[in-house]
């Protein structure tokens, strides 16, 4: 049987759902919102087997790391045959199962390992039509296009290659990042590259507070506006901010930020 997806129509309602997990820096969504359907295939089906023979633990309850929830999920997908279609459609059907506990990060490391684990490199992840879904990008190594908003923690850790963001994402974005480059269309939220090491963050509309917090390594650029607090604990990497911002950090201990073309931190 085919998996139909009736996403939210685009308009004022859909646009007052998703105000309140963006705050001020939330804009109206950058695409139209459509209906996607996909076709019932072994590998969907397979893929779909390992989802539910997964129980995600909760994070907050129980003691299991981040990196233990994506070797699990990893353990378990590691011999399966599927492609980059076949990731793009999984992530279609995954609306059967958002209303599963702990589905927003179970999602995102699921997502996550089958685009590590697959032997190809260009992945299309569509989130339009699902609520929520953080640590999308988990560990990334490859070239993914996500069409829709994402939650917290999109590119965390993740090593090299790109994501490339058609929507908004939540706080968080490239948190520990070492390598490659983030490109968010639309918003990101606060604590953008925080503790990140590498790599390239870009956002093209506006970002939240404490933008680079405990920032080590690395580019933050950011063309619309900025919350409060840049830069702070910073010890190293660049911070560009091409619109507003409220204030710099008190306690920098290092590398540069820049309003526009200008340098603000060291004076």
């Amino acid at each position: 049987m085919d998996a139909v997806v009736c996403a939210r129509e685009s308009g004022k309602s859909a646009i007052l759902a998703a105000s309140g997990r963006f705050g001020g820096y939330r804009r109206e969504p950058l695409h139209d919102v459509r209906m996607l359907i996909v076709e019932s295939s072994p590998a969907l089906d397979e893929l779909k087997k390992a989802w539910a023979g997964y129980k995600c633990p909760d994070i907050r309850r129980e003691y299991f790391s981040q990196e233990q929830i994506y070797a699990k999920i990893l353990d378990r997908i590691k011999t399966s045959k599927y492609s980059a279609t076949d990731v793009e459609e999984f992530s279609i059907a995954l609306v059967e199962f958002q209303n599963e506990a702990n589905f927003s990060y179970k999602a995102g490391f699921f997502l996550s390992a089958l685009i590590n684990n697959c032997q190809e490199d260009k992945f299309v992840i569509h989130t339009a039509h699902l609520e929520h879904i953080d640590h999308l990008g988990f560990c990334n190594t490859k070239n993914i296009t996500v069409d829709g908003d994402v939650g917290d923690f999109v590119g965390r850790q993740m090593k090299e290659g790109t994501i490339t963001l058609i929507g908004n994402a939540h706080d968080f974005i490239g948190s520990r990042m070492e390598g490659g480059v983030i490109t968010v269309a639309g918003n990101a939220g606060d604590w953008s590259g925080y503790k990140m090491r590498g790599g390239t963050i870009i956002v093209r509309g506006n970002a939240g507070k404490e933008i680079g917090c405990t920032l080590k390594s690395g580019s933050i650029i950011v063309e619309g506006d900025v919350g409060e607090s840049v830069g702070k604990k910073m010890e190293g990497g660049e911070i560009r901010v091409m619109g507003k911002y409220q204030n710099i950090a008190a306690d920098i201990q290092g590398g540069e930020i820049f309003h526009k073309e200008r340098r603000i931190f060291p004076m």
